[in-house]
């Protein structure tokens, strides 16, 4: 057990105590030294979190430059980039942006469904001429995979929400094991 000097009474004190057994002050052995340090080094710490999640200055996402994009290299975007990606190939068409989700939805589906070798070009100008036959029955026709994909873990493959249950449910989850994963998805009854 370590000691330190309280900061009010100066007597010995633990410095996992909580609260100084001789003046009854809270937190004995915590300065304002060590609260300003903590702070600095909290602003430090969600500073950089900012900068590598949010601030970088990346160009967006065009469509021109990732066109030849295979649907394997696709779905690794982050759903910002596939949003932007799919934004410019609307224009690039002068399709209101309107479609963006029905366009968003095709282009999840055609990417989980069809050979990862295929281009986003290709699987884009599918989605438009299913969009240009019927608009009506285009926004209906495909499922965003994405949201189904992002429930499971892309280490070992668990479903999270499911995962997070059984180990509430153990007694000791630290004794819990994923051993494998798998679903069928069944798209239009199919």
């Amino acid at each position: 057990m370590a000691l330190a000097k309280c900061k009010e009474c100066e007597k010995e004190v633990s410095t996992t105590a909580k609260v100084c057994p001789h003046c009854g002050i809270k937190n004995p052995t915590i300065t304002t030294k060590d609260t300003v340090i903590g702070t600095f080094i909290l602003i430090a710490i969600v500073f950089t979190l900012y900068q590598c999640t949010i601030g970088g200055s990346e160009p967006p996402i065009t469509y021109e430059e990732n066109k030849e994009t295979t649907l394997q290299t696709y779905r690794e975007f982050q759903l910002l980039g596939k949003n932007e990606l799919i934004t410019d190939y609307l224009a690039t068409k002068n399709i209101p942006i309107e479609h963006l989700l029905p366009f968003m939805s095709c282009a999840s589906q055609l990417s989980l469904t069809k050979s990862q070798t295929l281009t986003l070009s290709t699987i884009l100008e599918w989605c438009n001429n299913d969009f240009t036959n019927d608009a009506n029955q285009f926004a209906t026709q495909y499922t965003n995979l994405d949201n189904i994909d992002r429930q499971f873990s892309p280490w070992d493959g668990s479903h999270l929400k499911l995962t997070k249950v059984i180990k509430k449910s153990m007694n000791d989850e630290d004794s819990y094991d994923h051993v494998e994963t798998s679903y069928r998805m069944v798209l239009h009854g199919t």
